[in-house]
C-alpha cells in the first residue's frame, strides 16, 4: 500500500495504536531479506518478538513445540554418550578382558556419534530464527568437542595415514568449522576449538608426515594476520574460520 506523505496522512497515522505488527513475505526465502530491510527503516519504532512464525497459529505453535523438542533430543543425546563412557568401568577386569571390552565400547560409540552426526546437520535444516540458530550452533561445537575428547580417550594414536572410522568425524568437523557456526562462539570459545580440531588431527593422523596425510580432509591450524585477524591457511580445506568485516 502507497501513502502519500501528506499533512492530512501524518496526522491520521500519529493516532494509530497497535499493539502488534505482522510482516508478510510472499515466499519464506524472501522473509529474511525482508524483515532485515523493515528493521532496519524501523530502526527504533519497533522491538521484534519473533523472527518468523507459519500462517497458521495452530501450525506455528506446532512447529515451536517441534523445534523445542528437537533440540532437546540433541542435548539428551550428548548426555546419554557422556555417560555411557564414564560408566563404562573396567578396573576390575583383567587385561584380555579390558581390551576385548574396550573394542566393542568403542565400536558401539563410534556407531553412536555416527548418529549424533548425521541429527545434528538435519536438526540445522528445521532450526530458523536467531535465538536457535545461536542454541544450535552451540550444540554443534560442544558435540564436536565431545567426540574429539572421544577420540583422544578411546582411539589408537594414527601412523600417518587417516583411519576410515574417522572420515564421518572429520567431515562433521568441516560441518562445525562454516563460519555460520563458529560466528556464534566468543573469541575463547573459538580458539578452543581450533586448538582441539589441531589436537584431534594430529592423533588421528599420527606423526608420519607422508602424502597421504597432506592430502587428507581435515579442520588445519589457521593462522593470524599481522592485522590481528583470523584468516584461513591455504595448505588445506575447511579449517574453522569466521568471517570478518
Amino acid at each position: 500500500i502507497h501513502v502519500k506523505p501528506t499533512a492530512e496522512a501524518v496526522i491520521a497515522l500519529a493516532q494509530i495504536k497497535v499493539s502488534g505488527v505482522l510482516l508478510v513475505a510472499p515466499t519464506a526465502s524472501s522473509l529474511e531479506a525482508r524483515r532485515k530491510d523493515f528493521l532496519r527503516k524501523m530502526k527504533e519504532v519497533i522491538s521484534m518478538s519473533k523472527e518468523q512464525r507459519a500462517t497458521s497459529q495452530s501450525i506455528a505453535s506446532s512447529l515451536d513445540q517441534v523445534k523445542q523438542e528437537a533440540l532437546q533430543l540433541r542435548s539428551q543425546i550428548c548426555e546419554e554418550l557422556v555417560m555411557v563412557e564414564e560408566r563404562c568401568d573396567m578396573s576390575a577386569l583383567d587385561q584380555a578382558e579390558k581390551e576385548t571390552l574396550a573394542r566393542r565400547m568403542r565400536e558401539m560409540l563410534h556407531q553412536c556419534y555416527k548418529f549424533g552426526f548425521e541429527y545434528h546437520k538435519e536438526l540445522d535444516k528445521l532450526i530458523t530464527g536467531e535465538n536457535s540458530k545461536r542454541v544450535q550452533a552451540q550444540g554443534v561445537i560442544q558435540f564436536s568437542m565431545q567426540w574429539m575428547r572421544f577420540v583422544l580417550k578411546w582411539c589408537e594414536r594414527g601412523k600417518g595415514l587417516k583411519p576410515d572410522w574417522a572420515a564421518k568425524g572429520i567431515e562433521f568437523l568441516c560441518f562445525a568449522a562454516d563460519p555460520k557456526v563458529t560466528n556464534f562462539l566468543s573469541d575463547v570459545e573459538f580458539m578452543d576449538f581450533k586448538a582441539a580440531t589441531e589436537d584431534c588431527h594430529s592423533h588421528v593422523v599420527g606423526d608420519k608426515d607422508t602424502p597421504e596425510r597432506r592430502q587428507s580432509v581435515s579442520p588445519n591450524p589457521f593462522e593470524r594476520e599481522r592485522s590481528g585477524k583470523i584468516s584461513r591457511s591455504s595448505s588445506r580445506q575447511a579449517s574453522p574460520s569466521r568471517s570478518t568485516s
